[in-house]
């Protein structure tokens, strides 16, 4: 494993590069900023690489957040925020979804989101399933969509979650955990979802 001098240091180095970076016309720094301000952030050497969860946690991989490039390591704060900033841990906007293949397909519409505005993205080591492929996953022909909407696709085309990096939130269900926790392996293929939300769908105007 990585020998780690301050991983604080590295990361407080990320936190100030995505909050002035010009990259973040996608919403005022300010608006990242409350949002990490409100996170815990946590060293968990027990999962493999990030999550955040309902209770407001950032979890962090100290060893793999060394490994990655300084601009990847912006990135993956980003994409993390945006979870939360766009509600996707939050057990209304989910309603009754798979976990995994929701979890799958926010990390599309963020991604793509990122991508657009100048995030980069670090290539998977030689020793991952994935080697030579680009981080994160960010198919082109979601662009555009919501959440929702990637959601849907991936039911109907059906197999088993792709979470390359596993899952990265965890939500709260009426005192029980939906298990969306990076600790454990993507479940099985997912049935097609029957929303109990009065709109599943959100508009133009509305968030990924």
């Amino acid at each position: 494993m990585t020998t780690l001098a301050d991983p604080q240091e590295m990361l407080d180095k990320a936190v100030l590069g995505l909050f002035v970076a010009p990259k973040n016309v996608i919403r005022p720094s300010s608006f990242l900023a409350s949002l990490y301000c409100s996170l815990t952030q946590i060293w968990d050497e027990e999962i493999p690489t990030a999550c955040v969860n309902s209770d407001m946690e950032l979890r962090i991989n100290p060893h793999w957040f060394a490994s990655l490039s300084e601009p990847m390591r912006e990135t993956l704060l980003a994409h993390e925020l945006w979870h939360v900033g766009f509600m996707h841990i939050d057990e209304a906007r989910m309603g009754d979804r798979c976990p995994d293949k929701w979890n799958e397909a926010c990390d599309h519409a963020i991604n793509l989101m990122l991508e657009e505005h100048g995030f980069t993205f670090d290539k998977f080591p030689a020793d991952h399933p994935m080697a030579g492929q680009e981080m994160g996953l960010k198919d082109p022909r979601f662009s555009g969509m919501s959440a929702e909407e990637i959601y849907e696709i991936l039911v109907k085309e059906g197999g088993k979650p792709n979470l390359p990096f596993g899952r990265d939130f965890l939500i709260q269900q009426r005192g029980s955990v939906r298990h969306l926790d990076d600790r454990h392996d993507p479940g099985p293929a997912c049935l097609p979802h029957r929303s109990r939300c009065a709109r599943s769908d959100p508009g133009p105007d509305e968030q990924p």
